[in-house]
């Protein structure tokens, strides 16, 4: 082997070793560059918007923030996060809270929240709740929000109000999915609950592991959904509720249905909810059920005697119309009590 064809080949491949090395790193270096412009960019934007959400009457406090996440992630970090509503006085409180962009995926924010968390209220009241899990997701396009998505694990909330027994609710897991529906001129709203209960002063109330599905339509919203009379304003539009599914379940029992819930100018709610129920015999027959959750008796009574067998023709399985005329509640013919307005005159 010539000694010196040798050499010239180890030299050509030593200059293109240092080429690579020299490329790899006019890409790293580019690259570190651009997430810092992006950084700024996005402290800028923070700067605007919490200028924007105070002239809104909002006040965000968000102590030791930090942007971090190189290199492919833009990162905010809040050791406390506080939001307050200045005219009403509520404000919310985290422990800790994160907000994630990602730099190959910029349509997508994730947010992440430690617990707990509390909330306080006009009048009063405080809501303290806690999480092992609690993470959500905004989807948007072209400047407008097309999906809200949250999920939580081991939910523990407890509501304290002036003068009202103290309520505690429970979930093992949770999923709420939010989105405009602009055929409606409304949102679409998805919530999961597995693993649910609820106590009243300490005292369970209603079944425990009670697992609850709903998919429904916000219809014909109003413009300004943060107005003080929504309620008020979103009847005036002839707004409704559709229910395209709700089902609640326990282990031996299921009740599921839909229908459409609407809101009259002075509060009251009309509508109709076709329901199928199973497991009904069960039900009735345990005192302990009925005792921890008032009202199942008569409900689960209404189904026996009023409801007709379901389409497959199960033996425990019966269908039934819930209806609201201007707020009296109805199981098929028999009224079972009164609504009142859902919002004052």
């Amino acid at each position: 082997m010539n000694p010196e064809a040798s050499g010239k080949s180890m030299g050509r491949r030593d200059v293109r070793l240092w080429l690579w090395f020299g490329l790899i790193a006019l890409v790293v270096g580019g690259w570190t560059v651009a997430w810092f412009v992006i950084r700024s960019a996005a402290t800028e934007r923070i700067e605007l918007e919490l200028t924007r959400l105070t002239t809104q009457g909002f006040k965000i406090e968000c102590a030791n923030r930090s942007i971090v996440g190189y290199p492919f992630r833009i990162e905010i970090h809040c050791a406390n996060l506080a939001i307050n509503e200045k005219t009403s006085g509520a404000t919310v409180r985290f422990s800790r809270a994160r907000a994630v962009g990602l730099i190959y995926q910029p349509s997508l924010v994730i947010l992440e929240f430690d617990g707990p968390a509390t909330a306080l209220l006009p009048d009063g009241s405080q809501i303290a709740t806690n999480w092992k899990l609690l993470h959500s997701s905004i989807r948007h396009k072209d400047g407008e929000i097309v999906q809200v998505s949250m999920a939580g694990d081991a939910l523990d909330m407890i509501v304290s109000r002036p003068g009202l027994p103290v309520n505690r609710v429970k979930a093992g897991t949770m999923e709420v999915h939010l989105r405009p529906d602009l055929a409606e001129r409304g949102l679409d709203a998805a919530l999961s609950i597995r693993a649910g209960s609820m106590e009243i002063d300490g005292r369970p109330i209603g079944p425990d592991n009670l697992d609850l599905e709903l998919d429904t339509t916000l219809a014909r919203l109003p413009s300004n959904t943060q107005a003080p009379g929504f309620l008020a304003s979103w009847a005036a539009n002839d707004g409704r509720l559709d229910l395209k599914n709700v089902r609640a379940s326990t282990a031996n029992t299921a009740v599921q249905g839909r229908g459409a819930i609407g809101i009259e100018p002075d509060g009251l709610l009309n509508g109709v909810l076709k329901l199928t129920a199973t497991g009904l015999e069960a039900l009735a027959a345990d005192p302990q059920a009925t005792r921890r959750t008032p009202g199942l008796g008569v409900l689960a009574s209404g189904f026996l005697l009023f409801g007709k067998p379901d389409a497959e023709g199960s033996k425990s399985g019966r269908t039934l119309d819930v209806s609201v005329e201007r707020g009296r509640m109805k199981l098929g013919a028999m009224t079972i009590g009164t609504l009142p307005p859902i919002f004052g005159r």
